[in-house]
């Protein structure tokens, strides 16, 4: 080729080497903005536009999806004993095993403190107990490692589920009816799974 081409070319290069960095650096920062600070979870954000698009879609397929709100058993006891620090790794670690364990189509994410949120597109109530019951017990036998103290721990967690559409047609129903049945697992014993339309008429709201 000619001198005048190879400038050509070389201008092409550097053009595209460009563009390449650019969408790398577009999609770390769109990544930043939808991943929690401290987990890899999605964030509370992510979570709420989420759940709004799969609402949309489940409205117009006719199909059940589920919500589970998921909590930290007497997390506030782990961090008081052993440290803040400590309790960000459980954190960490939790995330993990339900990151490992859900579908590639299911959401999770972090709601607020030691609460998550799990979307389970397409899944009826019989499947959606399942599924959460399952992530609860590989939680319940998942050892977390802490070289720091040089021992292990084990958690629970405790789990509410509601159905669209049966629970609620919005977003803001579906998180009240399943943060209603995890309030009511908390309260019942803990470590278990409650589903929001099997507690009509009990006592489930927190005050």
């Amino acid at each position: 080729p000619t001198l005048e081409k190879v400038q050509t070319l070389e201008i092409f290069a550097t053009q595209a080497v460009t563009a390449l960095q650019s969408a790398r650096q577009y999609e770390e920062i769109k990544r930043l903005t939808f991943i929690d600070a401290l987990t890899p979870a999605y964030n509370h954000r992510f979570f709420q536009e989420a759940l709004s698009k799969e609402i949309h879609r489940h409205s117009r397929t006719g199909h059940e999806m589920a919500l589970a709100m998921l909590d930290l058993d007497n997390f506030k006891k782990v961090n008081d004993t052993f440290g803040h620090p400590v309790g960000d790794e459980i954190l960490k670690g939790l995330v993990e095993e339900l990151m490992i364990n859900a579908r590639d189509s299911d959401v999770v994410a972090r709601y607020g403190g030691e609460e998550f949120a799990i979307i389970f597109p397409d899944t009826p109530s019989h499947s959606a107990r399942d599924a959460a019951n399952r992530l609860r017990e590989l939680v319940e036998r998942r050892e977390f490692s802490l070289p720091q103290l040089g021992r292990t721990l084990y958690v629970t967690v405790s789990i509410g589920v509601a159905i669209y559409p049966h629970d609620g047609l919005t977003s803001a129903d579906l998180i009240s009816r399943a943060d209603n049945a995890l309030y009511y697992a908390k309260k019942h014993g803990k470590n278990q799974v409650a589903i929001a339309a099997d507690l009509a008429g009990t006592d489930t709201v927190a005050s």
